[in-house]
Formats: C-alpha cells, sequence, structure tokens
C-alpha cells in the first residue's frame, strides 16, 4: 500500500464526511476523484460537501446548475432550518 499525499488526503476527506475541495478565493471546487490531478490545488482549500441549487436558490442556479462545493465548516456555523 502507497500513501501518496492524495490518497492520504482522500482518506481524511471521506472521514470527515466531506466530498472534495473548494477555495472561495478562486471560486473553485474539486471532488475526490479529481484531487490528483486538480491544477488549482492550493494550501488554503477546505474540506467541502457537494451541495445541489435548489430551485429557489437563482444566483447559484444560474451560475452552478449541477451544483457547488461549500467549506464544511460554513456549513457548520449556519444555522440549522427546520423542514
Amino acid at each position: 500500500m502507497t500513501y501518496s499525499v492524495g490518497s492520504i488526503l482522500r482518506k481524511r476527506l471521506v472521514e470527515l464526511g466531506a466530498a472534495g475541495l473548494c477555495n472561495l478565493d478562486n471560486q473553485c471546487g474539486c471532488d475526490l476523484d479529481e484531487i490528483d490531478t486538480c491544477e488549482s490545488l492550493k494550501v488554503e482549500c477546505e474540506a467541502a460537501k457537494f451541495i445541489k441549487p435548489k430551485s429557489d436558490d437563482r444566483d447559484y442556479w444560474d451560475e452552478c446548475p449541477d451544483g457547488y462545493f461549500k467549506p464544511i465548516k460554513v456549513l457548520e456555523d449556519e444555522p440549522k432550518r427546520s423542514i
């Protein structure tokens, strides 16, 4: 078994429940399978969840119709919404 930076990073991200990484300054994100080939991977990248935009979320729907990555920390800091 090898312990490449990519495999270590992916393992830890899975443990955190992350779907990938994102960098809000660069407005980019990558899923777990793209980490090894990401050309924008920086130390500032954060563990992130993949969010599918809701139909009433027009800002994200227009820019990212398939979804977008949002840092886990940001999600933890948001107030809980009731269903």
